[in-house]
């Protein structure tokens, strides 16, 4: 998660810092399926910042470019709200 957000010279420098074991996080192979965004439909939204389900209850939406975003939380409509250009390409 931080190599997506920060770059993987910070992921690497918060796994020193962490004192986590083994720079297996670094195969490009090992947690592939983490590196790609969730995928979101109508009946199951997914948050486009933190890639959490969100629930049809929540009405944490937003619209942004004719499109309507879906949060998980009112952290991450804040996020988008800051940045949308960041997110908006996320499938929503």
């Amino acid at each position: 998660m931080v190599e997506r957000y920060f770059g993987r010279a910070v992921a690497h420098r918060t796994a020193t810092y962490l004192e986590y074991q083994g720079p297996g996080w670094m195969h490009p192979d090992s947690n592939g399926r983490f590196a790609e965004h969730a995928g979101s439909s109508p009946g199951e939204p997914v948050c486009p910042v933190c890639g959490m389900p969100v629930s049809p209850e929540t009405l944490l939406g937003l619209q942004h470019d004719g499109s309507t975003w879906q949060f998980c939380s009112r952290w991450c409509r804040a996020q988008f709200e800051a940045a949308p250009e960041r997110f908006s390409g996320a499938v929503h």
